[in-house]
């Protein structure tokens, strides 16, 4: 991966390579800078094997910095810069970077993480090409040429313990991905993509890297999901290729653009993270006669995306969910019965494993996480997903769900266990569900039932609960509505009915929309629940 923009700008060295709203970087001038930026991480005592962390909004110098840390020898830790400052200083203090990366809009938070001016680097103001020829090649000379197995980046997701874990991926499976993509999405140095993606988000190898890697020319989408913002720049700058995660690209067949729209260089879309659509699909089919779109499937752990299935034919009547494909090349995938018996006959759900180049190194300083979530068969490493898949007739995977408490919430891997620490460290409850839901307009929400332990006034314990999660939890995972219940139903089992009360959440929502719901003998809204809403002159 370090050696991206070298390979493309000796190929295409004036040709576009990054553009955003208020620069454009050529191929030639991107490895210049990124040399460059290398250089001063060098001066300041990065070293091979060090991290750095990125906090910085994305843009042509912030991406081009991460091109200056990968030369360096360093690995990249990109962290979103919303994030409430103690998941922050948690991050800082396990991934222990050697200095950070920040832009006028960071530099105060990056001091308040304990960044000082010798650990920070400005990627809005230090970059800038090595003017004298000598010193450049000096500096060039002095780049470590990174091997496979050299720490790439390291992306956080949500942890099943609690707290986020660190994925470290390393050269070698970046570039076996890039590999494996290229079959399927087809970019080459006339292709004109689109990042939709966050760069701490795995998509951006997928819309950012791999375009790069091919010599592409890649506009950055950023600021505020508008529908028509993201129509029109589709269209004004002739994108051939992008992705999107599906509540994004559902998002954009919303725009009063989209019927307008004309998508005559539109050649192929990658999307996924969550089940799609199937509607909305058939309208980007209607919309772009032949275009292919791609559904996507691939956990963080093996890089981003490692199966697929192309929809290329309308289908209006269609109802039935799409499969998630066929394996990428270097991709060895099993299914696991509860047995762990092999299952290779069609219709029978099974744990999915993922092996292959592709895979994570491991957790970082997570040794046992790592043990649990590695293993090996006939002499190849898998990752276990947790996702539970089939096989169809027709050889595709379909994905059913997940084992445990994890979920894709906008495209957002989210582990419930984050969300219920915290209800747990507030206290004052006997039980809580944390669950999604979609509610009549089919918007896919996240909530939680908690039940106090003593009677405590409603509109302080929920402005204390979500507060709480405000303040602690990046904004995806604060659920949007909070139930104050009697107890949790259960079933015969005694296990708490999930369904039913979930059910019964949905239907208070769509009756009354409101931040926070609380169980009202005097105002009940629906019987069996007996939750009323009451205003709290707030929104989550």
């Amino acid at each position: 991966m370090g050696a991206i923009t070298s390979s493309a700008s000796a190929a295409t060295p004036a040709r576009l390579a990054i553009a955003d709203d208020h620069r454009k970087l050529s191929y030639a001038q991107l490895e210049q800078l990124s040399v460059s930026f290398a250089g001063r991480l060098m001066s300041m005592g990065v070293v091979k094997g060090d991290r750095v962390v990125v906090l910085a909004h994305k843009s042509a110098a912030s991406v081009a910095a991460i091109f200056g840390v990968l030369k360096a020898g360093a690995a990249y830790v990109p962290v979103d810069c919303a994030l409430p400052a103690a998941r922050l200083r948690y991050l800082i203090d396990d991934i222990a970077p050697r200095c950070v990366v920040a832009d006028a809009g960071t530099q105060s938070l990056a001091q308040s993480l304990g960044f000082e001016a010798d650990r920070t680097l400005r990627c809005d103001i230090d970059l800038a090409p090595i003017a004298d020829a000598d010193t450049r090649r000096l500096v060039e000379g002095a780049l470590p040429a990174p091997s496979e197995t050299d720490a790439a980046y390291c992306i956080y997701t949500s942890g099943s313990t609690g707290r986020p874990k660190g994925v470290v991926i390393s050269h070698g499976s970046v570039m076996s991905f890039f590999d494996a993509a290229q079959p399927h999405m087809q970019v080459d140095s006339d292709s004109r993509c689109l990042n939709t993606s966050p760069l701490h988000f795995d998509v951006s190898l997928i819309d950012l890297f791999y375009p790069l890697s091919r010599g592409a020319e890649v506009h950055l989408f950023s600021g505020p999901p508008l529908a028509n913002r993201y129509l029109g720049l589709i269209e004004q700058a002739g994108i051939t290729h992008f992705a999107a995660v599906g509540p994004t690209l559902a998002l954009m067949t919303q725009g009063t653009l989209f019927p307008k729209s004309r998508f005559e260089y539109l050649e192929r879309i990658m999307t996924g993270a969550e089940k799609l659509n199937v509607a909305m699909i058939q309208r980007w089919l209607a919309a772009v006669p032949g275009v292919v779109i791609l559904n996507g499937y691939g956990p963080t752990e093996a890089t981003c995306v490692c199966t697929s299935y192309a929809i290329d034919t309308p289908e209006a009547a269609r109802t039935a969910l799409y499969p998630i494909g066929k394996p990428w090349n270097g991709v060895q995938v099993l299914l696991l019965g509860d047995d762990g018996a092999t299952i290779e006959q069609p219709n029978e759900p099974g744990e999915l494993l993922i092996g292959g180049a592709q895979l994570m190194t491991g957790y970082w300083n997570r040794s046992e996480e790592t043990s649990r979530s590695l293993v090996h068969r006939d002499g190849i490493r898998y990752y276990r997903s947790g996702d539970i898949c089939e096989w169809l007739d027709s050889g595709d995977l379909f994905f059913i769900g997940r084992r445990d408490d994890e979920i894709k919430l906008s495209g957002y891997r989210i582990n419930l266990n984050e969300i219920y620490r915290v209800i747990y460290e507030v206290g004052g409850f006997a039980e809580a569900l944390v669950s999604p839901l979609q509610d009549a307009k089919g918007s896919r929400k996240l909530v939680i039932g908690v039940v106090p332990r003593t009677a405590i006034a409603p509109a302080e314990i929920a402005e204390e609960l979500l507060g709480r999660m405000r303040g602690v939890l990046p904004e995806y995972m604060v659920p949007s509505h909070c139930f104050l219940l009697r107890e949790l139903p259960k079933l015969s089992s005694g296990k708490t009915d999930v369904q039913s009360l979930v059910q019964r959440f949905a239907a208070a929502i769509d009756a009354a929309p409101a931040p926070w719901y609380v169980e009202n003998d005097e105002a009940v809204l629906h019987p069996g629940l007996a939750l009323a809403s009451r205003t709290s002159g707030q929104t989550a």
